[in-house]
Formats: C-alpha cells, structure tokens, sequence
C-alpha cells in the first residue's frame, strides 16, 4: 500500500528495493487526476489532467497523473496486480492539512467560528477511516485487480454544511463571525475548500461501492469525531 509516492520514478524506485514477490500494489492517487472543466460527476475513465498547472497543486496533480501510469508500466513489466485509489477531500483525527483542524482551533482557542457568507463552491468529504476501510476492501481481492476506484459519497458538501456540523460538533461556546471570502483571506482565515461554483469539480464513488462495499459515515458524525480528536489537541 503506497501512500506516499508524489513524483515520477518513486514507484519504481520502491519495487527495486523491495525483496521477494509482490502479489498486489495499492496506490493511493487523488481524483483530482481527472480533467479540469468536464460537466458532471467525473467516474473513473474520465479523461486525466494534461495540462500544467500552476503552484504546488499543479505539481501535485502532475505527479500523481504520473505515477498512475508508472504503476501500470511497472507492475505490468514484473506481473504484479495493481489498484488505484483516488481519495476526495480527506478530514478526520489528526489531520496533518490545515483544513478542518484550523476552524477547530479556532473554535476552541478563540471561541469564534467564521462564517463565510458568499461561498458558492461545493466538494466532497471522505472520512480518513472510511478511507482505510476502502483500502483493506482491495487488498488481496481479485474484484479489484487492474482497477480505479473514487473514493468518496454522493453527498455534496458546501461550507455552510461544513460549518453548520461543526457548530453542531462543538462543546464550547463560540460565536459565529460572518465575513467574505475576500474578508476571510485579508484576516488570515483559511479557505481550504472551492469557494466559487466555478472552482468546483465533482465525482462519482458508485463503482467503489456496488462492486467493493464502499461505505461512508455521515459528515456530523465524522465531524463529531474530528471535532472531540482535536479539542484535546489544541487545549480543550
């Protein structure tokens, strides 16, 4: 199970280094291979991103696309199975990406929760051990041999739903600040997620689910989890 490969030749660079036989590799991409701009939820042949683009995201997605086609070049060159999985937004305990965690400190070192108003974006959550679970469904397991699964619910997530289970998730007192987007990044406030419509890329986690049994919790009760994970965390 790789979790860690980013840049081209890192695939390789493990199966030369590993002893003995290899019965399966499991890469964990990003659905965020997929083309940019394509209507509807992208499903696992949608075409992938071909274009450079910018900042470290753009490296990010590079490699990733990448290192999809190194593993197929690779274990198919020394006859070893392969599955891909391409994980959605991940949140959960001991997040180590300053998403969730930091409207969670906030909530619990400073007692204020923002609140973006003019936020238009949507995206999609997947609860880290959803994520693991997911993962132990292919290990070992013919059905997902040569295969690519998105790894994620149906439910869109926007950041008032973000922010209403987390206000739910709470056990100290806070009050709500509403501000803009452009407010929110002039006071140093993350926006982790798609703000605007446009920016929003969405897909489809069916396949995963009807030939693997993917399941997914629901976003207050993950965020319920995050939330108590974190409070002790961050001093609560």
């Amino acid at each position: 199970m790789d979790f860690c490969a980013y840049e081209k030749g890192d695939i390789a660079k493990v199966l030369r280094n590993l002893e003995g036989s290899v019965r399966q590799y499991v890469l964990i991409s990003t659905v965020d291979v997929y083309k940019r701009g394509i209507p509807g939820r992208k499903r696992e042949d949608t075409p992938f991103e071909t274009r450079s683009l910018p900042g470290e995201a753009g490296a990010y997605i590079e490699g990733k696309v990448a290192l999809e086609q190194e593993l197929l070049e690779e274990c198919g060159r020394k006859g070893i199975e392969t599955t891909v999985l391409r994980p959605a937004v991940l949140y959960g305990p001991y997040n180590y990406a300053p998403r969730e965690s930091a409207y969670i400190q906030l909530m619990v070192q400073n007692h204020v929760l923002p609140r973006v108003t003019d936020a238009s974006g949507s995206f999609q959550f997947v609860y880290v051990k959803d994520a693991a679970e997911a993962v132990l469904k292919c290990l070992l397991n013919p059905k997902s041999y040569g295969q690519a699964y998105n790894v994620c619910p149906e439910e869109t997530i926007t950041y008032d739903l973000f922010l209403d289970a987390l206000g739910k998730a709470a056990d100290v007192e806070f009050t709500e600040i509403p501000m803009t987007a452009g407010q929110a990044l002039q006071q140093g406030v993350p926006l982790p997620f798609p703000v605007a419509e446009e920016e929003s890329e969405l897909y489809s986690g069916e396949k995963g689910q009807k030939e693997l049994g993917f399941s997914y919790i629901s976003l207050e009760e993950g965020m319920a989890r995050t939330y108590r994970a974190f409070k002790g965390v961050y001093g609560g």
